[in-house]
């Protein structure tokens, strides 16, 4: 419940930690946000769940806490492009192994390696499979990984010999098939399916989107091929030889057109008498944006089916839940016949084991109204998303979970049938490009589906009705539930830290989050007052904060937005927020050129009058053109071009509000304005660098620090006029500074480098004097990538973020902290308790008959009070502390909790 009292970032107080005490390596808690690619299930266990991600690694379900287990935060710099997961298989035999095939083409030239785990993903061995460099031992060049790559959200593509787990086959994307005869030591080309498809690979670089056994059977196997004919293969000897399955159906519409449909994933009964396949007209969700050596790729996306396959009698039929080829809904029928329009196209299949008449499939494409319940006043919001559908009778007929329920009188749903579970920003998202739809092996009415934004399951996909007396007459009452508790797979590109405030940050896809508790999933992203309405922006990516004033600037994607649906207003490029992050402002209409976009940087004086904007992206001809362009200013509610420091990296000095720095790393020159950013005059050249952001020490004028890549670290006290090195510091990649250690008067410096030979995280409590390494090898997260920051907290010593490819925002915290993190159960929240704070004093009600202890703790886990309280209790909190400063308090009975917050008690 909301409270009275302002409730603290977790790493917010006044108080301080020395250097002594024990930290650890988590995630700011946001709960999703990113592409999950696939869900899979161990068979022989039950609940022990895999998801692989496109950018953030992979996770494994811990059915206890009701949250994913991290997988791949061991990864290192080197390894990173490992992050993308293109494949994840657990043993056929045995529980506690997994196998999986990672890589992505644009990290770490391509490196890409076979992974396999005996202890469930705890730890694992890598078998470098591509690695042109060398970096990782001798070179190899058998076969690479995307994860982030086109088909990301296909069916898995390496198979495990259900009968004998040394055989496994793995379909690459551009090198052909490959079989291991001893579990994935070494591997060999399997040249009898390049002469059956004719090719190792797709038109289009995907190759394949699934290989597999099928149930129980070491001699027949099913490949799919990422191509829009000639595109399902067979073998039925083990992989010795294959042979296109011949005759597919090739759906058209009324009027002939017919779809280049490629397969997507694939199910099969457990007599293998049966074998569904997904279709859709591209490689699966969805093109990427760079040029991946293919040239131009038409990849529609937009129509589809769902075909059987019978073995014994070789014919084909057509199952699909709905005509995604032509649905017959438009009069003009030459309509359905332009292969751009868009309709949908089917993804995830799944059958139950032990019966092959029940199915789920779903689809990908906004076909589906998704309900969200919005308020007591039976207000309720239909979002569009996927559909996920469901038969009993292998396919001849299916009911869908979402429909669009508006008739004469307007009939809504019965059951709140979303449900963000706790990750209040997710509430009225949508499940969307849900590539993959698994029904649980050991219990089929649960099914788990996975979405752009992260993962969500239902316990019954059979709770609906018909009722006869109605039109429609499916009642649907499954409920949705977002499960992605632990998956933590934004791309962070900044955060501040506000001193005695919370912590701030922008995001890729979404617009970015003010974290109150950094252990707590956020209510809400960041809301933008667009014309008197409030939106969402999307990308954000950058972000700054003016200490004289506290305002805040960041700078989204979005240079218009349509916010009531009707006409589409073009925004300013920055948002400022005067109250912490709550919510944020954007100007309409201003004199800024449209065709300026994405920003590299922004920048806001001390004073929070002059604002800064480095835009990255201008749109020349219809093209939108990376490039250093124009930095612009915005002061006084206008726009103006500031000259001679094209695409450079601007930040305000944190004392003097009329001066601003720029460095301009591709030619290593480094400049000052005293003006309020109106001029700027070359001081210095420091050097190059591909490191853009350097920063400038809190409450010091003019004390300046650059990361200059492999070039070091470098440090100026005089406003950038002379630069020094910084010695042992041989790499730098990013420096930042947070809250100095006790007895210490210059912040804490913290840099992601290398340091006598080792690279990682570093901290600094003497003014950069002495180095500690602060992170270690199980807690690497392949690196800061695109956000390029490690920041520390302005409120607490030790405590810092950096940021990742895809693992959201890591942070090192007190070790109690994660230790309270864990026993924090989302299925043991107790509700029979509610409290509030008001005035330094807790007020606690409903423990008539039911007893609950309180406990106060100092933030670094030492117990501060403990009692336990029978009827309604009154605790004045200054009186029983003796001081002022932050606490944790906790409400509960052993095992269920009513809260666990951090609060801030007043003097």
């Amino acid at each position: 419940m909301k409270t009275a009292i302002t409730i603290l970032t977790t790493l917010f107080c006044a108080a301080t930690l020395h250097a002594s005490d024990s930290f650890s390596w988590t995630t700011v808690a946001i709960g999703g946000g990113g592409f999950v690619s696939s869900i899979v299930a161990s068979p022989v266990e039950p609940n022990l769940f895999y998801a692989r991600t496109d950018v953030g690694g992979a996770y494994r379900w811990d059915n206890g806490a009701k949250r994913w287990i991290s997988m791949m935060d061991w990864v290192d710099l080197s390894e990173r492009g490992l992050l993308g997961i293109e494949a994840i298989v657990p043993d056929p035999k045995s529980a506690d192994k997994l196998y999986m095939v990672a890589g992505t083409t644009y990290w770490n030239e391509g490196r890409s390696a076979f992974l396999r785990s005996t202890n469930r993903g705890a730890s694992w061995e890598v078998i470098y499979t591509w690695d042109t460099s060398g970096v990782k031992g001798a070179k190899r060049e058998l076969f690479s990984a995307h994860g982030n790559g086109m088909g990301r959200g296909n069916g898995e593509a390496l198979a495990i010999d259900p009968l004998n787990p040394s055989i496994m086959f793995y379909g690459s994307k551009c090198r052909g098939l490959f079989r291991s005869t001893d579990n994935g030591s070494t591997w060999r080309h399997v040249d009898a399916f390049t002469e059956a498809a004719g090719s190792d690979t797709t038109w289009n670089g995907s190759g394949f989107s699934f290989v597999t056994f099928a149930p129980g059977r070491s001699d027949v196997l099913y490949a799919g091929f990422l191509r829009s004919d000639n595109n399902v293969f067979t073998s039925t000897d083990g992989g010795v030889t294959w042979s296109l399955i011949a005759n597919r159906i090739k759906p058209s519409t009324n009027g002939g057109y017919t779809p280049e449909l490629m397969p997507q994933r694939v199910a099969i009964t457990s007599d293998g008498k049966k074998v569904y396949i997904t279709f859709g007209n591209g490689a699966g969700p969805h093109t990427m944006a760079w040029d991946e050596g293919w040239g131009a790729i038409r990849d529609w996306f937009n129509r589809g089916a769902i075909l059987m396959y019978q073995p014994e009698d070789g014919q084909w039929f057509d199952v699909s839940p709905e005509n995604f080829i032509d649905p017959g809904d438009n009069s003009d029928a030459a309509y359905y016949d332009e292969d751009s329009v868009y309709i949908a196209c089917y993804g995830g299949i799944s059958i139950n084991p032990d019966n092959p008449l029940e199915l789920v499939a779903s689809s990908i494409g906004y076909r589906a109204a998704q309900f969200w319940y919005v308020d007591s006043n039976d207000t309720w919001k239909d979002q569009w998303g996927s559909n996920i559908y469901y038969s009993s009778d292998g396919g001849a007929s299916w009911t869908p979970s979402f429909q669009y329920y508006w008739m004469d009188g307007g009939v809504y749903p019965t059951t709140r049938q979303m449900d963000e579970n706790g990750i209040g920003w997710m509430a009225s998202s949508s499940i969307h490009w849900a590539g993959c739809a698994l029904m649980d092996p050991f219990n089929p009415k649960r099914v788990i589906v996975t979405s752009g934004n992260g993962v969500f399951a239902t316990e019954d996909i059979t709770a609906f009705s018909f009722d006869s007396s109605l039109t429609p007459v499916l009642r649907q009452n499954t409920v949705w539930k977002v499960i992605s508790h632990g998956i933590e797979e934004v791309v962070p590109e900044e955060v501040v830290s506000i001193p005695g405030g919370p912590l701030i940050s922008v995001i890729g896809d979404y617009d970015g989050f003010r974290h109150d508790d950094i252990t707590e999933y956020p209510y809400t992203r960041h809301p933008t007052n667009v014309s008197g309405t409030l939106t969402h922006l999307g990308s954000t990516r950058a972000l700054a904060y003016a200490p004289k004033t506290g305002r805040l600037v960041k700078a989204a994607d979005a240079r218009s937005v349509n916010p009531t649906g009707y006409n589409d207003v073009p925004i300013s490029p920055l948002q400022f927020s005067d109250d912490s992050g709550r919510t944020w402002s954007a100007g309409t209409y201003e004199t800024i050129s449209a065709d300026y976009k994405k920003a590299s940087c922004a920048a806001i004086s001390a004073d929070g009058q002059t604002a800064i904007w480095t835009p990255s992206i201008k749109t020349v001809d219809g093209s939108d053109v990376s490039g250093y362009y124009p930095v612009q200013r915005y002061a006084n509610s206008a726009w103006s071009q500031v000259a001679g420091i094209d695409g450079a990296f601007v930040v305000g000095d944190p004392e003097d509000a009329d001066i601003f720095y720029a460095y301009t790393g591709r030619n290593g020159s480094f400049y000052r304005s005293t003006d309020k950013g109106i001029t700027f005059v070359k001081t210095a050249t420091p050097g190059t660098s591909e490191r853009r952001k350097f920063r400038v020490a809190p409450q010091r004028s003019g004390d300046i620090w650059i990361p200059l890549g492999i070039n070091g670290l470098i440090r100026s006290i005089d406003g950038g006029a002379t630069f020094s090195a910084i010695p042992v510091v041989t790499e730098c990649e990013a420096v930042g500074f947070g809250r100095a250690a006790d007895g210490k008067s210059f912040p804490a410096v913290y840099i992601y480098g290398t340091v006598e030979g080792v690279t990682g995280v570093f901290q600094s409590i003497d003014e950069a004097t002495s180095w500690n390494r602060i992170n270690d090898d199980a807690h690497e997260y392949g690196g800061l990538a695109n956000g390029e920051f490690v920041i520390g907290d302005a409120n607490r010593f030790g405590v810092v973020y950096m940021s990742t490819a895809g693992r959201g925002i890591a942070c090192r915290v007190p070790s109690s902290m994660v230790e309270s993190r864990k026993e924090m159960r989302s299925d043991l929240r107790d509700a029979k308790v509610s409290w509030r704070i008001e005035k330094n004093v807790l007020h606690i009600y409903g423990l008539k008959d039911a007893p609950r202890t309180v406990s106060i703790y100092s933030l670094s886990g030492r117990r501060l009070f403990h009692c336990t309280y029978s009827g309604a209790a009154t605790l004045p909190l200054r009186t029983l502390l003796r001081s002022a400063g932050a606490c944790v308090i906790t409400i509960g009975n052993g095992r269920n909790l009513s809260c666990r917050k951090i609060i801030s008690i007043e003097p």
